[in-house]
């Protein structure tokens, strides 16, 4: 068991955008939402909003055969989105999220900052706790939290809705949740243009039976080269008539002597 406070402790690893790029987008929304509450309470409510010590969040347990399958999933669906390759869909409990999160590169930016679950109405979960040291005034604080999305993904368009929030154990004013509500927290992703080139490669996320289903887009097949001109048909030497052998000259006739 990976000790709880080496993974909040631990150098932050170098990042990647394996999960932000490949599917659970809804998951580095919380994190957006949670740093969109700093910036809002910041400079407002400080005290309110923070705290001077981390949240104690929960860390999975796996045998290490567990996490070298659960990697090998994760990659191969990754790998296959990248070459586009054909790929089936990826599921994921939040067991399995949870254990990304702690042991793979791609999910390094979440880790020790987040912990997942997908409740009985299939929204995504999240507790959050932040350190807030790049934050001005806010060094030595950590923001506490946690947040309810809905997540969805239709033919490359990405959906994620807030349906609460609530820090330091209280929910968060009206003021700030109506800001959200009704919004799509996932609509500036699209801005990046990688981003929204590797968001049209996945045909759907679902969140279903407390499970998140990924599942890429069929590649498209490549489209029939057109035929090469033929070449037009050279034409057939004419034959000469045959010429008419030469006529015989006939033989002087020596002259008579004299």
């Amino acid at each position: 068991m990976q000790d709880t406070d080496d993974v909040r402790y631990e150098a932050e690893p170098r990042k990647r955008r394996g999960c932000f790029l490949y599917g659970c987008l809804g998951l580095v929304v919380l994190l957006l939402v949670a740093f969109g509450l700093i910036r809002w309470g910041i400079g407002k409510l400080l005290d309110r909003f923070t705290e001077r010590t981390p949240r104690e969040l929960q860390v999975v347990e796996m045998a290490e055969e567990e996490v070298q399958e659960l990697k090998e999933r994760w990659r191969a669906l990754v790998e296959a989105l990248e070459k586009g390759e054909p790929a089936e869909p990826l599921v994921l409990t939040a067991r399995d999220i949870n254990g990304l999160i702690q042991n793979s590169p791609d999910w390094s930016e979440l880790r020790g900052k987040a912990y997942i679950d997908i409740d009985e109405q299939n929204r995504i979960r999240g507790e959050v706790s932040i350190p807030l040291d790049d934050f001005p005034f806010a060094k030595g604080r950590y923001f506490n939290g946690s947040a309810a999305v809905d997540v969805s993904l239709e033919n490359g368009v990405l959906i994620v809705t807030l349906t609460g929030a609530e820090v330091k154990g209280s929910p968060l004013p009206d003021e700030f949740l109506q800001q959200l509500r009704g919004q799509n927290l996932a609509k500036d992703l699209y801005q990046e243009k990688d981003a929204a080139e590797k968001l049209r490669r996945l045909e759907r996320i679902e969140v279903r039976d407390r499970q998140i289903v990924i599942i890429p887009r069929p590649p498209q097949p490549e489209a029939p080269r057109p035929p090469e001109p033929e070449e037009p048909p050279q034409p057939e030497p004419q034959q000469q008539p045959p010429q008419p052998e030469p006529e015989p000259q006939p033989e002087a006739q020596p002259e008579p002597e004299q």
